[in-house]
């Protein structure tokens, strides 16, 4: 698996759509055994159910409803010519996204907009990045229609445009997330055109963004940060922030510090500030008397319940003693400014403050770490 945060979420976004795909496959299967018509492919309106007329049933005598009391309230009866024309689609139908004309563009609208994309289920911070991301796509080739790319055209673009100047790792991104709209539209939208650039790019081989010239924070680099933090600068909340993220890599800054989203988000929380909320970061209150820290942790496509032994962590046992009893209450990790959860990007910053001043140096970053065996079957073959 990819140490980049946003290709690692594509790539289980990928595989998430290649589980669906085989889903389908073996939907249609069973229903070519018993001989059932399934509607697919591009239409302009679902073909109308006509509702036959409801027989009469005679109202019922023996215990007539006194006149006081209102009828329980009940769906309207269609009068018997009445035809009910279908506004949504049934299950095992795919129905091509309203806004999808075949281009580009239109694959990105209908991967943003589509009620079955899996865009919907990415956090709020990754949707942002996404975003940005098929911005810089829809103004290179929005207009440009998906039957007529190939694989000249995309190693092109490719190499005059998102990993010109050495930039493989932005090459790397928008590779993965053009893979990622043709699976899309492959699956979800049954776009044949999409199919087929999806094909022709997993035959292609484009060169894998490396660790070279960066180096892997040590635990010499995350002691002279947590120190920097809390003696030269007061942010004891960066120090423990730092401990816990070093010794349990299984965690990214997400998990740890949490993120700010807008309070549509379906998440919950009871930290709101004005048109936004706080989700998803550590709370004293999964840590039990034993120092235990127990919560749900993304791994790969799943979310598993994971334990973390604080005791057992050095530096994250130093930071935790220094908490007194009285403020082990709400998020664990809290901006000594606003007395609220930090934002990512000014933790961000400031991080990157601290560690200038404890001399880390600056190829050093803040990443999240994995195991160095980790990978995902939609990384295999495409990068080299």
């Amino acid at each position: 698996m990819t140490d980049n945060p946003t290709l690692a979420a594509i790539e289980e976004e990928e595989a998430r759509l290649r589980e669906r795909l085989e889903k389908l496959a073996m939907f249609k299967r069973l229903a070519q055994e018993l001989n059932i018509s399934l509607p697919m492919g591009p239409r302009a309106t679902p073909a109308p159910i006509v509702t036959p007329a409801p027989t009469a049933t005679p109202a019922p005598t023996a215990r007539p409803a006194p006149a006081a009391t209102p009828a329980p309230s009940a769906p309207p009866v269609p009068a018997a010519s009445a035809v009910q024309t279908r506004t949504h689609p049934l299950p095992w139908e795919i129905q091509p996204a309203r806004n999808y004309d075949g281009t580009f563009g239109g694959l990105i609208d209908a991967y943003l907009s589509h009620e079955a994309s899996s865009y919907r289920q990415l956090k709020y911070t990754v949707q942002k990045n996404y975003e940005r991301s098929f911005r810089r796509m829809k103004g290179e080739i929005g207009n440009v229609a998906v039957a007529d790319f190939t694989a000249q055209r995309v190693q092109i673009i490719y190499e005059s445009n998102w990993a010109a100047g050495g930039k493989i790792a932005m090459g790397h991104d928008m590779i993965a997330k053009l893979r990622l709209l043709c699976t899309f539209g492959s699956t979800v939208l049954n776009d044949d055109a999409s199919s087929r650039l999806s094909a022709i790019m997993g035959n292609m081989r484009f060169p894998k963004s490396t660790s070279a010239g960066s180096q892997r924070l040590t635990i010499e680099h995350a002691r002279a940060i947590k120190a920097t933090a809390r003696e030269h600068f007061g942010w004891d909340s960066i120090a423990l922030a730092q401990a816990i993220q070093f010794h349990f890599p299984r965690l990214r800054q997400s998990d740890v510090i949490g993120e700010w989203v807008p309070l549509s988000d379906p998440a919950e929380s009871d930290i709101i500030r004005g048109n936004e909320k706080w989700v998803r970061g550590l709370r004293w209150s999964e840590v039990d008397e034993n120092m235990i820290l127990r919560r749900k942790v993304t791994i790969g496509r799943e979310q598993k319940d994971m334990e973390f032994n604080l005791k057992r962590a050095a530096l994250v046992a130093e930071e935790i003693n220094r908490v007194p009893q009285s403020r082990r209450v709400g998020p664990m990790i809290v901006c000594e400014f606003s007395e609220l959860p930090w934002t990512g990007n000014e933790y961000r910053r400031k991080w990157r403050k601290v560690a200038d001043r404890a001399g880390v140096p600056k190829d050093v970053k803040n990443a999240e770490l994995r195991k160095s065996g980790e990978s995902t079957e939609s990384d295999e073959g495409i990068f080299e």
